[in-house]
């Protein structure tokens, strides 16, 4: 006679390791998500206009130049009111020497931290690297100093981390879900009754 063996409790912790990563994974996506949404406006490149600034773009791809009427640079506050004025910007490849086309920006708008923006221009790079920024008054002032931050948009970013969340979520909700089922299908089979095994009559 021999007697058919249940799931072995091994399984149990099985199922709990199983949890215990969905978990873990969840968190360090949530976690990522948060820093990330936090750092969008240190990314970015600012620049103190009227005037003619070098910077180093990284990535290739779209831009937002927002109108930051709250920002800090180089130690210095700005404060200089929420209705962005009207300003030229021409942006030109150090490496080429090409202009690169400037075109109006969809609405947008962001604060983090000490930083407020608005979003005032866009415009689309083929490669990395430097760039020159002039910019003036479109009246031909040069009293009043504004900054502009120069970064990929902010809608981006909000796309990048509403896709992390909703991720951490369902890693969660499916780690909790295989675990608990494990769980359960081994229970149930360890609650019944061993079947008994005869061996064949000779």
């Amino acid at each position: 006679m021999t007697r058919k063996a249940s799931p072995g409790r091994w399984l149990y912790l099985l199922a709990l390791l199983i949890f215990l990563v969905g978990v873990c994974i969840a968190i360090v996506l949530v976690v990522s998500s948060i820093v990330h949404f936090r750092n969008v406006s240190n990314a970015f490149v600012r620049v103190v206009a009227p005037g003619t600034t070098t910077v180093h773009l990284r990535d290739s791809g779209d831009y937002t130049i927002y109108y930051e009427y709250e920002a800090t640079v180089n130690g210095q506050t700005y404060s200089t009111g929420e209705t962005p004025p009207n300003m030229i910007v021409e942006i030109t490849s150090v490496a080429t020497g090409a202009s690169v086309a400037v075109q109006s920006a969809d609405s947008g708008t962001y604060t983090v931290d000490s930083s407020s923006g608005i979003a005032v221009m866009r415009f689309n790079i083929d490669r990395p690297g430097e760039y020159q920024i002039a910019t003036r008054y479109s009246d031909g002032s040069t009293s009043g100093s504004v900054v502009l931050a120069i970064g990929h948009g902010i809608a981006r970013n909000i796309v990048w981390g509403v896709g992390s969340i909703l991720g951490s979520i369902g890693i969660f909700c499916g780690s909790t879900f295989f675990a608990f089922l494990l769980t359960l299908i081994v229970f149930i089979m360890r609650q019944r009754k061993p079947t008994i095994i005869a061996p064949p009559s000779v």
